[in-house]
């Protein structure tokens, strides 16, 4: 019985790890970009949304219609990979610059502006650079 308890409880502490680690604040500007990333492959336009500055959010139905088409974009590509390549913090903003690989092989090179707000990392713009190699 106390092994089983035991077992009950660690499943309990790994779901709550589980759910802090994608659902909780991220701790850096990559990995806000991230997150951003697996919630639009889910589909999760919404939950992506968050993760934006308050100031793209400003004109929420445009951002919306943006990103509208990406979760479709992302599985007819065969699913993506979001390689952090570079971080440039200071002070409250960053830049991020990134590698999304898709799954047909595929790749494009980013760089999102980021700002911190609240004490989160949130996107506050990108431009797609051309990808090297």
């Amino acid at each position: 019985m106390k092994q089983r308890e035991l077992s009950f409880t660690l499943r309990l502490v790994g779901l709550g790890l589980l759910l802090v680690s994608c659902h909780g604040p991220q701790s850096s500007p990559g990995e806000t970009v991230k997150a951003i990333f697996a919630h639009l492959e889910r589909g999760q336009l919404e939950e992506a949304t968050t993760l934006f500055s308050s100031r793209a959010r400003q004109n929420l139905p445009e951002v919306k219609s943006l990103i509208a088409d990406v979760p479709a974009a992302i599985q007819n590509a065969g699913g993506v990979t979001v390689e952090i390549g570079h971080e440039e913090i200071i002070g409250e903003t960053a830049t991020v610059t990134f590698d999304l690989r898709y799954g047909n092989g595929k790749r494009e090179h980013v760089r999102y502006k980021m700002i911190k707000e609240d004490g989160q990392w949130r996107c506050d713009g990108n431009a797609t650079v051309p990808a090297s190699g």
